[in-house]
Formats: structure tokens, sequence, C-alpha cells
């Protein structure tokens, strides 16, 4: 087993795609909140994680079974640590038009970027509803997929965009998108690293 391992995207995407409680969740989002796109050590994560080094190892064959996590060679990782906040700034670049909100299910916008303000508050509202109602949402967390982050797309008359629901531990967001989403990106990894730290307390 490699000394260092690191989030990587599918590991993001399991991460975000349910907001049950479990310990493979708890156990990624501590390395998203600790590390970000840094890797850790076996003796880094027993500190991180508050576990001993054998649970650790059987939680990690998990992850790397999986492919939550990669192993690398810590000379490989040349990617800085998250310290920017700006959360409308990470917004502007997940949509190739700079398009982008960020809401509670609740419908509270927490960040937007690039929508008009009426369209904003009218994407907030009928996103986080459709949410809420929609079978796909409600069979998630037993129908997990790996390959890509869930969400499905949308029309409102000439307005096109894609809304995918977001877990951060318990918290759920609607993260609505611009018809030309690039969710592959450094962007969309460094938004969850954010929410991450922001909401989630140690």
């Amino acid at each position: 087993m490699s000394a260092h391992f690191k989030l990587n995207y599918s590991g993001l995407n399991y991460l975000i795609a349910s907001s049950d409680d479990c310990q493979n969740r708890t156990f990624l989002l501590s390395l998203l909140r600790h590390n970000n796109f840094t890797s850790v050590s076996l003796s880094q994560l027993e500190s991180i994680c508050g576990m001993e080094k054998k649970q650790i190892s059987i939680v990690l064959y998990t992850m790397l079974r999986n492919g939550w996590l990669s192993s690398i060679d810590e000379s490989d990782d040349v990617q800085p640590a998250v310290y920017n906040f700006d959360l409308q700034k990470q917004l502007y670049e997940l949509s190739s038009t700079g398009s982008a909100v960020l809401v509670d299910m609740n419908g509270l916008i927490i960040a937007a970027t690039g929508f008009s303000e009426i369209n904003i508050s009218y994407l907030a509202a009928n996103a986080t509803g459709l949410l809420r109602i929609n079978e796909a949402v409600k069979k998630r967390n037993n129908e997990l997929c790996n390959g890509t982050p869930w969400a499905i797309r949308l029309q409102w008359g000439k307005m096109k965009a894609m809304v995918q629901m977001v877990c951060i531990g318990r918290l759920r967001f609607a993260l609505i998108i611009d018809d030309e989403p690039q969710l592959n990106n450094r962007a969309f990894f460094q938004l969850i690293a954010m929410l991450a730290k922001r909401y989630i307390r140690a």
C-alpha cells in the first residue's frame, strides 16, 4: 500500500451523492476538509480522523478498491491547498457562460453569478422544489453512481439549466448551472472543499 493517498473525483462524487451518515463519507469529508487537493500519509490520517492505524488501513483498502482515493508518490503532489473562499468566483468557473447559483434546500440563495436577479430567484425556488419531489432524488441514496455527479437538466422557456443536489455531510444544497456545465474540473472540487470548510465543523 502506497504511503500517500489523495481524494479523487470518484471519491468526491460519492461524497456529495448522499447525506447518509456513514463511516466512508465521514472519512472522506475529514480528508477533504483538512487536505483539499494535497495527499496525506498514513500517520497524518491518524491525527485527522482520530482512528487507529489498523482501522485506517481497513478503510483505506475499501477506498482504494472502490476508486475513491488514489495512491500517489508524494513527489507527484504539486497542487496547493485551497485558501480562497470566494464562492462567486468558483461558481463563475463552473459554467462556460459564468452563470451559476448555489442555494440551500429551502431556496435560500448562498451565492450567485451571471444570471439576472429575477432569474436567480425563479431558478432557486423551482429547482429546490423539483429536487424535493423528484423520484430520482428519493432513490439516489440506494442507487449511487460514481461515474459522474447526479444531475437533471431543466428548461424554462428559453433558459436552460442543469440542477445538481450536493450533499455535504447531512446538509444538502442545490447547484444550478447554465446550460453548458464544466463540472469535471478543479473549480468544482474547490467549491465542494469550500463548502465543507464553511459548513462542517471539526
